[in-house]
């Protein structure tokens, strides 16, 4: 388990479109979504989860990056 597996990541409903959010963490261990407004369950692919995580390691190293000029 990672610091990043507690964020919330967005994702769109294949259906409907609706914002869904989960934790990267659930969604690595079942990637499995159901929507709240059409309650239909999908899939989330492995590229999706990937982006997901790429983004969010990026995030994060900008951050650490932000933090550590701050403390010279």
């Amino acid at each position: 388990m990672t610091v990043l597996d507690d964020a919330n990541i967005e994702l769109p409903c294949p259906h409907c479109q609706q914002t869904i959010k989960e934790r990267l963490g659930k969604l690595k261990l079942s990637p499995r979504i159901t929507c709240p407004r059409c309650r239909r369950t999908s899939e989330v692919r492995p590229e999706e989860l990937q982006r997901a995580t790429h983004k969010l390691t990026q995030a994060f190293a900008s951050i650490q990056q932000s933090l550590a000029r701050l403390g010279r």
